[in-house]
């Protein structure tokens, strides 16, 4: 199964996220990528301005596990549960025996922990807002509330395992970032929870807003008791600065252990030497050639053996070159620009990835994707305007067996890709954000200053093993940068 979700990161990026989830029955886990990018060719980006190096220089890419989906209440309920798991952990490190093991594994539990809650907070307070019957809120708060309360509690009491000597300086305050991060995670959560339940605008929901904002209050004052780590908590409050980069730098840090070690290559670089080889061997031959017939028809030191000669070294280097392009043309749809190899956490290799990415003329577009892009247009005419196109192929092998046998016991059954891609080299050309229009009524005239967009379209043909399916995105942008994104089409009846 593939799953998707793409938003506006900020005004020139926007991100494509995609799950990935294994088949436990087949050895490896195939999955492609076609992504097809549409766009006027009056914005100047073509082969020859837009090369292969500009474009991965605007695409940023992330390849990281999954993470666990647990509910609320069974991260500390259930016997194999994280904060049990977690507990278990802590104890093993304090055993003298243990003393020599690689801490590693001590901080990704506490940092998996941390991820696990996060995710679970925003499946649960998802829930709540999906729902419309008051009891149902009611008691879905009351639920969010208790086991929020029963994990810190938890959490919090793990202090006592690992307050002891033969627990290093560092492990000890990894453990106190994760608990301050916890915090951080409810009152993220939990304050947009009470803005939605405001906007109800239920009268017999309103005394909820009050219990979450008690239950933030009570939060807040139990981490200033605990928090003997952060002893300028008041200036954190009023440096608004400080406290978003503590925060974003206690998210990052929690979210490095769902990312996999990546060694990434270019590929082909063997066939590459030896299409140059071949190329050289050809316009070698055929000087080769010239050389011998001119001799024995010439002799060797005339001047007609000589001057064939220099044409043919002449002709001997625009062959090699020809030949070079010939081939790299013909190569290009079985090469990729990079191949890059996943590793866990154990360094074992647990599968990989292959990218490649061109421009291909409109023609050479499937008719099928063409019939995609092409669904709800703004105009008719948009299908008439010249356009230039993109293709962005990626592969992905995930070896199955390896990769339940490092995370299976952490609830982990697939992995995510992240792509960031920074559209500001398609500013470049684009005329004002503004455009002046004239408004007519029955008897007078109004100046407007209206929006100038262009159109992004984007195709992406997803495919698991032998199954596929489509989905299509229109992204609106200005010269300032994106203004939307809109999905046009999804077909997902073939996966």
């Amino acid at each position: 199964m593939i799953e998707d979700k793409i938003n506006i990161h900020d005004k020139h990026q926007f991100e494509l996220q995609l799950g990935y989830d294994l088949n436990p029955l087949n050895q490896n886990s195939n999955f492609n990528l076609d992504i097809y990018l549409f766009f006027s060719s009056n914005l100047g980006l073509n082969p020859h301005t837009y090369t292969t190096q500009n474009f991965y220089s605007d695409l940023q890419n992330y390849t990281r596990l999954k993470t666990p989906n647990i509910l609320l209440k069974n991260i500390y309920e259930t016997q194999n549960s994280p904060l049990n798991k977690l507990k278990k952990n802590f104890k093993d490190f304090t055993l003298v025996q243990n003393q020599k093991a690689d801490p590693e594994n001590y901080y990704s539990q506490i940092k998996l922990f941390c991820c696990t809650f996060k995710n679970a907070l925003k499946e649960h307070t998802d829930f709540i807002m999906s729902k419309k019957d008051q009891k149902d809120i009611e008691y879905l708060i009351k639920e969010y509330i208790l086991h929020i309360n029963n994990i810190l509690e938890e959490y919090h009491s793990l202090r006592k395992i690992i307050n002891v000597p033969i627990i290093k300086e560092k492990m000890f305050t990894v453990y106190q970032y994760g608990e301050e991060y916890l915090t951080y995670l409810t009152e993220d959560f939990t304050f947009p929870l009470i803005e939605w339940v405001k906007n109800i605008k239920n009268s017999k929901l309103q005394k909820e807003t009050e219990t979450l904002f008690i239950f933030i209050k009570q939060i807040q004052n139990s981490r200033k008791s605990y928090r003997q780590y952060i002893n300028n908590q008041e200036e954190l409050n009023n440096n608004h600065e400080k406290l978003i980069y503590r925060k974003n730098m206690l998210k990052k840090y929690m979210s490095t252990t769902l990312y996999l070690t990546t060694y990434r290559k270019k590929s082909g670089k063997l066939i590459e030497q030896a299409v140059m080889s071949i190329s050289a061997g050809l316009a070698m031959f055929f000087a080769t050639i010239i050389a011998f017939a001119a001799q024995m028809k010439y002799g060797m030191f005339t001047t007609n053996f000589f001057i064939i000669l220099i044409i043919s070294y002449m002709f001997k280097d625009r062959i090699k070159e020809i030949s070079k392009f010939y081939f790299n043309i013909k190569l290009r749809n079985f090469l990729f620009d990079h191949v890059t190899n996943l590793y866990n956490n154990l360094k074992q290799k647990i599968g990989g990835s292959k990218e490649s990415f061109g421009f291909i003329d409109i023609t050479k577009v499937p008719s099928g994707i063409l019939k995609i892009k092409n669904k709800d247009l703004v105009t008719k005419i948009d299908a008439e305007i010249d356009e230039n196109v993109i293709l962005y192929k990626r592969q992905i092998k995930i070896n199955t067996k390896p990769f339940q046998k490092a995370y299976k016991s952490d609830h982990i059954d697939g992995i995510q890709e992240i792509f960031r891609f920074n559209i500001q080299k398609f500013l470049k050309r684009m005329d004002d954000p503004k455009k002046t229009l004239y408004l007519t009524t029955e008897d007078k005239y109004e100046k407007i200053h209206g929006d100038r967009v262009y159109y992004l379209n984007m195709v992406i043909k997803y495919t698991q093993d032998e199954n596929y399916f489509f989905n299509s995105f229109r992204i609106t942008l200005n010269q300032n940068g994106i203004k939307k994104i809109k999905k046009i089409y999804t077909n997902k009846n073939n996966l």
